[in-house]
């Protein structure tokens, strides 16, 4: 059987202080990106790859990508365009974004997204529902039938409390499906971040961050919504594995000193580079990320 910590989180391709959402002057509209990876060997006698991803976007989220692939930075091939995010009256309803799974999202009549269904290419599915208990209160449920079976039967559910700003402030598992949540995460924001997290035996752990604006992490919400974003990794939140999803609106401290950052006025950031050692000491392969603005 397959496993995920959620169903969102094996799928943004590279994972993604003091202004709100609202404050978005024109120049800081995302118009699109570039991904470009490259494996690099200090062996002349062995070729070097590089693959180019163009992102491109509509109505300012995302949407398709290029690829276009060099052997010793010569192209293989003109570049394939794929649409990788579908939408359906301006909300997102399917996504492709692996070679073996794609996902469905289902709404209702209040634009709520009610379901949920990763369904792999060779077989199986992973299917929840969601159920809003209150404008506050949501309860994820993962289900051995599609979200609108009534024989479906429930073999987890989440529970999941928002603020105002749709943000996730505590969260745990009922296991008992009465209601009540076992273990309690509880987290706390600052400035559109996570400040801290504490867990059920009451060990706190906090969260520390730079100036730089996460501008993938921006995308996502646009493209997603922000509470789509956190119900969708309700798993992610109920175990707290939660700072790996980069669901906060600026980089973190870490992230910043590890990978290198071109910072723009407006603190968004346009470009980071990440470089990995590989196996083999005498290879690297480097991620350098570019995002334009209008």
């Amino acid at each position: 059987m397959k496993k995920i910590s959620s169903i969102l989180l094996l799928t943004l391709f590279l994972t993604s202080c003091s202004n709100d959402d609202n404050e978005t002057s024109a120049n800081d509209d995302i118009i699109g990106y570039e991904v470009t990876s490259i494996l690099d060997y200090d062996d002349s006698n062995l070729a070097d790859y590089k693959r180019v991803t163009t992102g491109i976007l509509a109505d300012g989220k995302l949407h398709s990508e290029s690829f276009e692939d060099f052997v010793n930075n010569i192209s293989s091939g003109p570049a394939i365009t794929v649409q990788k995010y579908f939408y359906s009256n301006s909300l997102l309803t399917h996504t492709e974004l692996s070679n073996s799974y794609q996902d469905n999202y289902f709404y209702d009549n209040q634009n709520r997204i009610i379901g949920a269904q990763r369904y792999y290419l060779d077989g199986g599915s992973l299917n929840y529902r969601f159920i809003h208990q209150s404008a506050s209160i949501v309860y994820c449920e993962r289900l051995n039938l599609p979200y609108n079976d009534p024989n479906a039967v429930v073999s987890n559910r989440m529970i999941l409390n928002f603020d105002e700003n749709d943000n996730v402030i505590s969260a745990g598992y009922d296991n008992d499906l009465d209601g009540v949540i076992i273990d309690l995460y509880t987290y706390t924001y600052a400035d559109n971040n996570l400040a801290s997290m504490q867990k059920p035996d009451g060990t706190v752990v906090n969260y520390d961050y730079s100036n730089a604006i996460d501008t993938w992490n921006k995308l996502l919400e646009l493209s997603y919504t922000k509470r789509v974003l956190r119900i969708i990794c309700s798993e992610n939140y109920c175990s707290g594995n939660v700072f790996t999803l980069k669901h906060s609106k600026n980089v973190d401290s870490q992230a910043i000193i590890s990978e290198a950052y071109e910072i723009l006025p407006n603190n968004y950031f346009n470009k980071r580079t990440k470089v990995e050692s590989l196996y083999n000491p005498n290879a690297q392969l480097s991620y350098e990320t570019e995002f334009f603005f209008e």
